[in-house]
């Protein structure tokens, strides 16, 4: 009863009656051997395994054994796990492309603009751009639709100056109240980030991505990571 969240003693009711109906009905508890069943329970997915083994007397079998365990826990390691290890695989495949661009070109331009459009196809951002340190320069822009000029006038530029000028990532959002929100809300952005990109503690240029969704603290982890290196 406690295991299942029952209010109530179950012993002597049908096994039907004892469990939750989604479980009930769905798990094969006929067959013998093992498995495991889902349910909700006080709004959460709950987790167990059963194993369901023969019961003899004198050689002949009089019915089922069903045991059950609790393996919520397990589970959510186990998926914390998987989302670890995919993030540090992210982090290197982000790391291996950034150096192979620069191994393979001695131009900044082509290795930011191959950057921007990586950042576009693998991690679907609105936009990406890399905004120089030298007003002179034009800008790297790689866009995954029509409409960015208003935000890359309005918001990526004079935020990247904010970033130039402070040497600090900086992050806006659209259910902000400061001065970049109401363009975001209107061109239906949730969020500039923008990250300061060094050579030799010099910042040499600003990389500013722009996302529909508020930004997995692993994308942006990642987003970093490649503007660094």
């Amino acid at each position: 009863s406690e295991l299942f969240g029952l209010q109530r003693s179950s012993i002597g009711e049908p096994l039907g009656e004892c469990l939750p109906a989604e479980a009930a009905n769905a798990a094969p508890f006929t067959d013998e051997g093992s498995g495991q069943i889902s349910f909700e329970r006080d709004q959460t997915r709950q987790v167990y395994s059963y194993q369901v083994s023969p019961a003899a007397s004198q050689g002949m079998q009089i019915g089922r054994v069903i045991t059950f365990r609790d393996i919520t826990e397990q589970k959510e390691r186990e998926m914390l796990l998987r989302e670890t290890t995919n993030q540090a695989q992210s982090e290197r495949d982000g790391k291996e492309l950034v150096t192979e661009l620069l191994l393979a070109s001695s131009s900044r331009h082509a290795v930011a603009e191959t950057a921007c459009q990586f950042l576009i196809e693998t991690y679907e951002y609105e936009a990406a751009w890399v905004i120089w340190a030298e007003p002179e320069v034009e800008p790297i822009v790689a866009s995954a639709r029509g409409d960015v000029d208003q935000l890359e006038t309005d918001v990526a530029e004079p935020l990247a100056a904010r970033v130039i000028e402070s040497g600090e990532s900086e992050t806006v959002e659209s259910d902000e109240n400061g001065e970049f929100a109401g363009v975001l809300r209107d061109r239906q952005v949730a969020s500039v980030q923008a990250t300061p990109i060094t050579y030799e503690r010099l910042i040499t240029g600003v990389l500013c991505v722009a996302s529909t969704d508020a930004p997995l603290e692993t994308t942006a982890q990642i987003t970093r990571q490649i503007a660094t290196t």
